[in-house]
């Protein structure tokens, strides 16, 4: 269930930082806190699965997020979509489901473990990175 609500979370969290809060200081926050917590991630993931590929796509998020972070200080209307913030978006997500894909394909044993290690987590654990197996240690 945690996973699921977690999801939800990030889509009020982003309603209402990019429709309700001023803009742009509403988007650039929350551009902002999403590359954080992707980075801190990408760390976590690493450390603890050594899954290359979805540590890959933590970081393609991360960089997106910068970059959309980026966009909305030199005044893009990244609320909005603007051309430049639809490319960013739609091409990192593409990315970042491709990377996700291959991890599951290129560790299938390891990726179960996670999947089912996921179904007992809350949202305070994924939004604090504390969600990842230590797949390394387990020598799984």
């Amino acid at each position: 269930m945690g996973p699921s609500v977690y999801g939800m979370l990030v889509g009020v969290v982003i309603a209402v930082f990019t429709v309700i809060l001023p803009q742009p200081a509403g988007s650039a926050i929350m551009w902002g806190l999403l590359s954080c917590q992707l980075s801190w991630s990408a760390v976590a993931c690493w450390r603890r699965t050594g899954f290359p590929f979805a540590t890959a796509a933590m970081v393609d998020g991360a960089v997106v997020s910068v970059c959309l972070f980026l966009l909305t200080l030199s005044g893009s209307d990244v609320s909005g979509l603007s051309r430049e913030a639809l490319v960013l978006l739609g091409g990192g997500t593409i990315g970042m489901v491709l990377l996700l894909v291959i991890e599951a394909r290129t560790n299938p044993t390891k990726w179960r473990r996670w999947a089912q290690h996921m179904r007992h987590q809350t949202v305070w654990n994924i939004a604090t990175g504390r969600h990842f197996p230590n797949l390394r240690q387990d020598g799984a």
